[in-house]
């Protein structure tokens, strides 16, 4: 992990994702309905050791 290499001790790291899916497209039911997802989120919450810049660097990446 690119904190670890950086020296960056990570306390938290939590990631939620989700995605739309309309399944009519991939079974061919309906061929306007595109194939795959039609939306994703991705939600990340990241908490470091404070009191350096890689810190601060890492988390605004």
């Amino acid at each position: 992990m690119v904190a670890n290499l950086l020296g960056v001790e990570i306390e938290l790291l939590e990631v939620n994702v989700a995605g739309d899916v309309d399944v009519r497209g991939t079974m061919m039911v309906d061929q306007i309905v595109p194939v795959g997802f039609l939306e994703m989120r991705c939600d990340v919450k990241l908490r470091a050791k404070c009191g350096t810049a890689r810190a601060r660097h890492v988390i605004a990446a």
